[in-house]
């Protein structure tokens, strides 16, 4: 399994696959984003964020992620915005998650943050992240 970083004007030759599977996890899980928004980062010039797809001889996941300095410490950190994994790509984690590793190295950041609203993945990535904080929200009444 390879993991590709995908240029942002090649982005419209896999978006198919992205949007679909973004979708998917829209609807099981509701957030904030559209996958409109998440296209236009990838292809804005200069790219706001940036794709990697994890490739054998089809597409099975993906993960976008983009820097974020922190307004209050000026550090940096990559935000794994969206990580997906199609088929069998559960069995490469380990192979991700040092990909992220160098990635953020390579980007100068200090640290590797997954938001998620899917409680799962705190259980699934316990050794690997910790949960720094909980966002607890309700509509005004």
């Amino acid at each position: 399994m390879q993991i590709q970083q995908v240029a942002p004007d090649k982005v419209r030759l896999v978006w198919g696959v992205v949007r679909r599977e973004c979708e998917k996890l829209l609807k099981r899980f509701p957030d904030e984003w559209i996958p409109e928004e998440l296209f236009s980062d990838l292809v804005y010039t200069p790219p706001k964020a940036s794709l990697f797809v994890l490739n054998d001889t089809e597409i099975r996941g993906f993960f976008v992620v983009e820097v974020v300095t922190d307004k209050r410490s000026s550090r940096k950190f990559l935000n794994v915005w969206v990580l997906c994994a199609i088929g069998n790509a559960k069995q490469h984690r380990a192979e991700i998650l040092a990909y992220l590793d160098r990635l953020a190295k390579d980007c100068g950041c200090v640290e590797i943050q997954y938001r998620t609203a899917r409680k799962g993945w705190a259980k699934a990535m316990t050794g690997d992240f910790e949960v720094k904080t909980y966002v607890l929200a309700r509509a005004v009444k």
